[in-house]
């Protein structure tokens, strides 16, 4: 499993101003600073918690999809063919491609899957009645991206 991000977010969980205040800084000679510092901060809690603290895409790279069976589930109490999603919380997936068993990329139709967003990190499983379509023996076979993050800095946590 391998995670690339797409589109970094635009905003930060806090602005200049409320970090200025914070810091009792008037002047605008350390604005570029405190921003840098800023954005630092979001990405260290981003790592710590595993969480996208704002709007932003990833892709996730896998290998193979993983293989399921009714018999896992009943023994094992958890859905084999299921894929989590890091980067809580899940907005959206936006694609899922996987390379078929002929070489050639596909796309994997909506309604072929269905997302679990109930748990954090949100999953996605085959849809009712279905399994993963056989992808090819090669690194990067699958790849799904997906929106995460919180929509705005107010919608944040305060704990974090």
């Amino acid at each position: 499993m391998a995670l690339k991000l797409i589109t970094a977010p635009t905003a930060e969980p806090i602005t200049l101003d409320e970090a200025k205040a914070h810091l009792r800084v008037e002047g605008t000679d350390d604005d570029a600073y405190i921003t840098s510092l800023i954005a630092a901060a979001r990405q260290s809690v981003e790592s710590l918690t595993g969480r996208a603290l704002m709007s932003q895409a990833w892709e996730l790279a896998l290998d193979e999809f993983p293989r399921s069976c009714a018999a896992d589930y009943r023994s094992l109490g958890r859905y084999q063919a299921a894929i989590d999603i890091p980067m809580p919380p899940l907005v959206s997936i936006e694609s899922i491609k996987y390379v078929d068993t002929a070489g050639v990329q596909q796309t994997l139709d909506d309604s072929a899957r269905q997302v679990d967003d109930y748990n954090a990190p949100a999953r996605v499983v085959p849809a009712y009645g279905t399994t993963w379509p056989a992808a090819r023996c090669q690194p990067n076979a699958v790849l799904i991206r997906f929106a995460c993050g919180y929509a705005s800095a107010a919608a944040v946590p305060q704990e974090i």
